[in-house]
């Protein structure tokens, strides 16, 4: 019998403290429980993985449509080496490491080494200055903007979603877990890990090629192992790549705070979200790694209010792919055209004064045919300014005012606002006094006062 303590409803949705302390009520798991969630997961794993060899002779696109559900069950498995990982699947450590390890091997996931990655990628989830170990790699506008050309190339290669979901995963789990990845030169306990982990893998996938074949194997498990690790990656994207997730420097996070407000509640229909062990309900897990995933349920029942907060829908979790860059000032995950609408000069100059490629980045406005227009504007003679004025007549004159101002980095000027004002709070350069003089006949042919 869980005892239910609810904070006051003004606090409900931003003491994490509190909810830290509520939660540690939900942490004694079930032995008998928990041996009855790796008996179904296991069982119809392997189950399916039979009847998807079974199928090879009747075609090939019928064990293609078996690896759905299978790789659904492969994911649940992961689910569960996770919560062994956190020591919240078994009372004994003992327990919950060897069926983590055993569960590695047909996850291809050293668990002792992606034990430690994951444990600090918990202390440290939200922290802008403790970035880099089993984390999505997300950079800040201003890091973005101080970036080579081709270092800024890499990161969109990164973040593109057939990388980052397609070929991301499976370098991951068939290539990179295979090395110790960050803490090679730490002690021997990862690379002990490690190399067990392979070593049991290569044994077992060595048992099934002399049972079933190589070809039949293959064919198998390889869409099994990559449709899995796909899930899995999304489904960590999904967690913490969301657009009011939390991100603050050291000196002003909190680790309660990044829990709650870091981590989503991925709102997934009754199905999915038994195949994922809850791990959708993220913030919960953060906010207290120690709950088994067979009981988020009925924290979310007992604390009907922890729901709301950072939910997201299915619908709504499509949307989180264009999401790539931390917006320091807004306090937001933003995409590329949303940085370059709102950063694309000035930021990018301000950045340039304190000494990011400056020659480079003004190479390539100046080098636009845009750069080039909006700088003749600003510099051209009054007569022939009101020339190109009158050449966009056609064109929505706001969004004309806000692109020649971004490319040429002059202040904003809003058609509805004072010119006399908005000038007035200039540099009060000669080109900048043109510059206002452009946008003054713009806002007159607005509103009809030139001919």
């Amino acid at each position: 019998m869980v005892t239910q303590i609810k904070p006051a409803p003004s606090s409900a949705a931003s003491n994490a403290r509190a909810w830290t302390r509520i939660l540690a009520h939900y942490r004694e798991p079930n032995s008998a429980r928990s041996i009855f969630e790796i008996v179904i997961t296991a069982g119809p794993f392997v189950l399916l993985w039979t009847v998807m060899w079974a199928t090879l002779g009747a075609g090939y696109w019928l064990c293609l449509l078996l690896a759905v559900p299978t790789a659904g069950f492969l994911v649940r498995l992961f689910m569960i080496q996770h919560d062994c990982g956190h020591g919240s699947f078994f009372r004994h450590r003992l327990a919950n490491d060897w069926v983590g390890r055993v569960i590695g091997v047909l996850t291809l996931t050293p668990y002792d080494f992606w034990r430690r990655t994951h444990a600090r990628h918990h202390a440290a989830s939200g922290n802008l200055d403790r970035r880099g170990m089993g984390d999505v790699d997300t950079l800040t506008v201003r890091e973005y903007l101080a970036l080579s050309r081709g270092r800024r190339i890499g990161y969109r290669l990164y973040r593109h979603p057939v990388v980052m979901f397609g070929f991301g995963p499976a370098y991951l789990f068939i290539m990179r877990h295979r090395l110790p990845v960050g803490l090679m030169r730490s002690d021997w306990q990862p690379w002990l890990s490690t190399m067990a982990t392979n070593a049991a893998i290569a044994l077992l996938v060595a048992m099934m090629m002399s049972l079933v074949g190589v070809g039949p194997f293959l064919r198998v498990h390889l869409p099994i192992t990559l449709l899995a690790a796909s899930i899995g990656v999304w489904l960590f994207y999904v967690q913490h790549q969301f657009e009011h997730t939390f991100w603050a420097q050291d000196r002003s996070w909190n680790l309660h705070e990044a829990a709650l407000h870091g981590s989503s509640h991925y709102d997934l229909p009754g199905v999915l979200r038994w195949f994922t062990a809850n791990i959708g309900v993220h913030h919960v897990h953060h906010l207290c790694s120690h709950v088994p995933y067979y009981r988020v349920n009925q924290v979310l029942r007992d604390h009907p209010e922890l729901g709301a907060i950072g939910r997201l829908t299915l619908r709504k979790s499509i949307e989180c792919v264009r999401l790539v860059l931390w917006d320091e000032s807004q306090r937001r995950l933003i995409s590329f055209s949303e940085m370059h609408c709102r950063w694309d000069v000035t930021p990018a100059r301000r950045a340039l004064q304190e000494g990011c490629a400056r020659r480079r980045i003004y190479t390539l406005w100046a080098g636009s045919w845009m750069g080039r227009f909006s700088m003749t504007l600003s510099t051209m003679p009054k007569s022939l300014a009101i020339s190109a004025v009158r050449s966009v007549s056609r064109v929505p004159l706001q969004g004309v005012l806000d692109l020649l101002q971004r490319m040429a980095g002059m202040p904003h000027v809003n058609l509805d606002g004072p010119i006399v004002d908005q000038c007035a709070t200039a540099a009060g350069t000669e080109s900048c006094g043109r510059w206002f003089f452009v946008a003054k006949n713009l806002k007159q042919r607005h509103r009809g006062g030139l001919p």
